[in-house]
């Protein structure tokens, strides 16, 4: 599960050598800003109006505090007071900035300034943003343009914004007045097309065989919406007859004991991306059945959706995806543990298979074809994992949502690579030798990212 680090800025003044909040001493008239996408994080331009209230008689301010909780590197610069230029001392992400003349009580004053933000970390294929406005702005108008280049897609719907484009830059522009919770827009993009060199390896582990062992194995990869421009499967150890079929390889080996290990590798060079996309053929006949258990499971829930206001302006098959989202909490420890929908429900935590779990009978259950996909996708530190989400049925095509990770509308990220449906085994073994030989199976797979 992917976690977000917003910018949260906050303002205090400071009068004489009393230290105030700005909520309690100053009032947000009007917040305009301006953000920009970079290589290494973004810039923006702010520009608040604010008015003091609540300062006694003969009380001034004399200068004005910026600080931000974010644990990147930000350079503020071209700082102003009222249009006219305002000295600054600049320590750590905290900006003091001296007003030019002092401002007393009722009086107006605008501050604006510029900052370039410098991310420790970033990752092109999931970038996660945010426009903000903080809480105690409340009632105040704000206006703000995030602009993002061109190679990248949104992943995310935003009905509260208007939308433009040109050769370089899309420009989503939020504009209203700010409640009591202040104004939060979370956004998330992805590069819209990536090529990466993926190598998957089922590790058999053998002890004391001696006889023919047949392994089968899916062929992974090529029936996802991704593009494939070249695939390889082999096997570490010659085989004495090898075959496919549409849909797996099979390999016949002679062992003995001196044989501990084989590998078979499925390699192949995917291109994801919305632009990358290849027809995801499967029948949707195929993927509407659900059992009278799950009906009883999650109808309720399913109505639950249908009936919450929150998610009155979004697609069903959308609302179905959030709704899964914030039911289930993230926990690492049920990885390996698969548990049934019943508990998922009754005890929603998990990872993505639980994620996947409930969101596919929900939807089937709501009368959307459903599959859950299995694959590998870039995690919150930049690293491959094995991963679950799925596809669904809407309107006459395939969509694909990420219920873990909160993608609902309609495309997920440019990491995320398709292996195989949900249903079909990573291996299958049959040995045919020696009564006392023992085997085993792993999984194990590598990512390169190709420029």
């Amino acid at each position: 599960m992917i976690f977000f680090r917003f910018l949260l800025i906050f303002f205090t003044i400071i009068n004489f050598n009393n230290l105030a909040f700005a909520d309690s001493k100053t009032r947000v008239i009007d917040w305009q800003e301006q953000i920009t996408l970079t290589p290494d994080g973004k810039k923006g331009q702010v520009s608040v109006e604010m008015q003091v209230i609540n300062l006694p008689k003969n009380y001034h301010i004399n200068s004005y505090q910026i600080s931000s909780s974010s644990k990147n590197l930000i350079e503020f610069s071209q700082v102003t007071i009222d249009g006219v230029k305002a000295q600054f001392i600049q320590n750590s992400n905290s900006l003091q900035v001296k007003f030019n003349e002092p401002k007393r009580n009722q009086e107006f004053f605008k501050i604006s300034y510029s900052y370039h933000e410098k991310y420790a970390k970033l990752y092109h294929e999931l970038r996660q943003e945010a426009v903000y406005v903080p809480s105690f702005a409340n009632l105040a108008s704000y206006k703000i343009v995030f602009n993002y280049p061109t190679n990248y897609d949104l992943l995310t719907s935003h009905n509260q914004a208007t939308k433009t484009r040109n050769e370089q830059m899309v420009s989503l522009v939020f504009q209203g007045n700010a409640s009591s919770e202040g104004f939060l827009e979370k956004i998330r993009l992805t590069t819209a097309s990536a090529k990466w060199q993926a190598t998957v390896r089922n590790i058999i582990t053998l002890d004391n065989l001696k006889g023919s062992l047949e392994a089968k194995s899916p062929i992974l990869f090529r029936d996802g919406s991704q593009l494939i421009e070249k695939q390889e499967l082999t096997s570490s150890l010659a085989s004495k007859d090898r075959g496919t079929d549409k849909k797996s390889i099979f390999f016949k080996f002679n062992v003995d004991e001196t044989i501990d290990k084989i590998v078979i590798e499925n390699r192949a060079l995917v291109i994801t991306g919305k632009k990358n996309q290849n027809n995801f053929q499967r029948n949707p006949l195929n993927y509407k059945d659900f059992s009278k258990e799950e009906e009883s499971i999650v109808s309720s829930l399913v109505d639950r959706v249908k009936k919450d206001p929150k998610y009155k302006n979004l697609a069903l098959y959308s609302a179905l995806t959030m709704f899964v989202n914030s039911y289930i909490k993230y926990d690492l420890s049920y990885y390996g543990k698969e548990p049934a929908l019943e508990q998922i429900v009754e005890n929603p935590l998990g990872v993505c298979s639980e994620y996947a779990r409930l969101l596919n009978a929900m939807a089937r259950v709501a009368n959307i074809p459903a599959i859950t996909i299995n694959g590998l996708a870039v995690n919150d530190k930049g690293e491959f994992e094995a991963h679950a989400w799925n596809a669904l049925f809407v309107d006459g095509e395939w969509v694909f949502v990420d219920p873990t990770w909160g993608l609902a509308d309609g495309s997920v990220s440019s990491s995320h690579i398709y292996l195989r449906d949900e249903g079909s085994k990573d291996i299958e073994l049959k040995f045919f030798g020696n009564k006392d030989a023992k085997l085993n199976a792993d999984f194990e797979f590598v990512v390169e990212k190709i420029n």
